[in-house]
């Protein structure tokens, strides 16, 4: 929903432009308005805004603020003040003060939500950040509710699923670091209207997924999709109109056996654009069984690899994963433990590679290079597979600091930063044998990137600070 005006209520300009504050309809009590202030001016300059809107129609509501129990009275009065007023767009953000490190708030517990929230009929956007969803016995759902946010919320399971489930018009659902309070219980997301979902670092024992016209699924975290030992069940996902998917659990890899998502790769094999892990590269070079391989998706059209593991799951991957009119693949290195330690054996073809060719292939980007043998090989490889390529861009990491965290010692021996080394690997580059006759391969520094080619999930990767 666009908001055509959005009210600035910073201190020195209060005043002088109040008629306008007046008409507006918007109240952005965000991160900007709260910043230098402490809590107690915050809500001083909070409860004087909102006198001098108690007569006019608010369309959006946004609030960071710290939940100290001194303050609750306030907060339900703001909240309630902005359902009296038929809010429409409302984000409540009680980050303010909570330790990330420690998962917990340094004062304070955290914010309960009041009972005013849930008797909203205006609401068709929501978007909630460290708090309790506890409505009363008789809630259901909020009827306008067009998208869903929660990040750090506490929720019932059965809560969750009867307020998606009975909310017709919902098109847009994030579930972030949310926590169910019956953490035993399965998730179900049954939407028929639902075209995003987005499930990052959740925790839960199942997930079923029923979303017909589904366009975009992005899941960050650690969870198998169907059973981890039979392959005949169903990965319990059915979104038979889903065009793009995020598949990771980067760093997330606590329990094993490695994450399969083979069986999932399998229900959404029909998507035009896919970003996996190392983890689902690494799991099909270890795959012990060969009912559902070699799996084609044959509506690929970009492909986005988060790490790789070694040379071989890499081969793996690709010879067992067929995309025959892939027109895009970009490839993100990080450092994964132990990766490099054979990185010196990594030099050799992979047998049975040879009848693996990109006929559609145009454009490869690869992120974060600094010349190991493991990336040489990789890139050797795909300058001998790809008959059609027009473009293979190759971009150094942001700085010396960025090689020794993604890649470690090994990487930055390799790779040092001096202008000498830079050019040895571009002569090294330049030298390599080419599959098609006008590839141009290109050796840039991160700051001279022209972004000519960004990945359609590059806004992902904060989560893991690959950037």
């Amino acid at each position: 929903m666009d908001i055509d005006m959005i009210a600035d209520f910073s201190q020195p300009i209060l005043h002088p432009f109040q008629s306008l504050q007046l008409s507006a309809s918007s109240l952005d009590f965000g991160v900007e308005f709260a910043s230098n202030k402490t809590p107690g001016q915050l809500a001083e300059d909070i409860n004087r805004i909102i006198k001098l809107h108690e007569n006019h129609k608010i369309e959006r509501f946004r609030l960071h603020f710290r939940p100290l129990d001194i303050f609750v009275s306030d907060i339900n009065n703001w909240i309630e003040f902005a359902v009296a007023k038929g809010v429409q767009v409302l984000e409540l953000d009680f980050s303010m003060g909570f330790d990330k490190p420690n998962y917990q708030f340094d004062k304070g517990t955290s914010f309960r939500l009041p009972e005013s929230l849930y008797r909203c009929n205006s609401i068709t956007q929501l978007s909630l950040s460290h708090c309790n969803f506890h409505p009363p016995l008789d809630f259901i759902s909020f009827p306008a509710l067009q998208s869903l946010s929660l990040t750090c919320v506490n929720i019932r399971a059965h809560v969750l699923e009867t307020m998606i489930t009975n909310s017709p018009q919902l098109y847009s659902l994030s579930l972030v670091n949310s926590s169910w309070v019956d953490m035993d219980e399965s998730i179900k997301v049954l939407a028929q209207e639902l075209r995003r979902l987005a499930i990052i670092e959740c925790w839960f024992m199942g997930i079923e997924i029923c979303a017909p016209k589904l366009q975009s699924f992005i899941f960050y975290g650690e969870y198998y999709f169907g059973s981890q030992y039979r392959l005949d069940e169903s990965s319990n996902v059915n979104v038979p109109m889903l065009e793009d998917a995020f598949i990771s659990s980067y760093n997330m890899e606590s329990s094993e056996p490695v994450h399969d998502y083979i069986l999932l790769l399998s229900d959404i094999r029909h998507v035009k654009i896919l970003t996996v892990c190392s983890a689902t590269q690494l799991r099909f070079h270890y795959y012990q069984f060969e009912e559902l391989l070699p799996l084609s998706l044959l509506n690929l059209r970009e492909l986005q690899l988060l790490g790789i593991y070694c040379f071989e799951s890499f081969c793996s991957f690709l010879k067992l994963c067929h995309f025959p009119i892939l027109e895009k693949l970009f490839i993100q290195i990080v450092w994964i433990p132990g990766a490099l330690s054979d990185d010196h054996k990594q030099l050799e073809d992979v047998p049975e590679f040879a009848e693996v060719v990109f006929s559609h292939l145009r454009v490869i980007k690869v992120s974060n290079f600094v010349g190991t043998n493991l990336e040489m090989s990789v890139v050797r490889l795909l300058l001998q597979r790809a008959v059609c390529l027009e473009n293979l861009v190759l971009v150094t990491p942001k700085s010396s600091e960025s090689i020794r965290r993604l890649n470690g010692a090994a990487a930055e021996e390799a790779f040092p930063g001096p202008n000498t080394s830079f050019m040895s690997l571009q002569h090294q580059i330049s030298v390599l044998p080419k599959a098609s006759p006008k590839a141009n391969v290109i050796l840039v520094k991160f700051e001279e990137d022209d972004l000519a080619f960004v990945p359609t999930h590059q806004k992902y990767y904060n989560w893991y600070d690959l950037a």
